[in-house]
């Protein structure tokens, strides 16, 4: 049996909990992130030049506070790309 890799959902509620830091409307408490998000860019895939999918791996960059900036990856355990 096959079984769906998640990668993008995962990547989607990681960004969307982000940008909800970011702007201040999370109603739970993530210690001192909600002052030190700044903003968290577009999802992007894994995609060869002629644009099909390489991997299941999906980045964004978030940038904090003082402009320093991070990248996020969500991949499979294992994918060692």
């Amino acid at each position: 049996m096959i079984y769906p890799s998640y990668c993008d959902a995962i990547a989607h509620s990681l960004s969307k909990l982000l940008h909800a830091a970011a702007s201040g409307a999370l109603n739970i408490d993530l210690d001192r992130a909600e002052k030190v998000i700044k903003a968290v860019g577009p999802t992007k895939l894994d995609l060869s030049p002629k644009g099909y999918y390489q991997s299941t791996r999906r980045q964004f960059v978030v940038a904090d506070v003082n402009g320093r900036m991070y990248t996020v990856t969500i991949a499979e355990a294992g994918d060692d790309k």
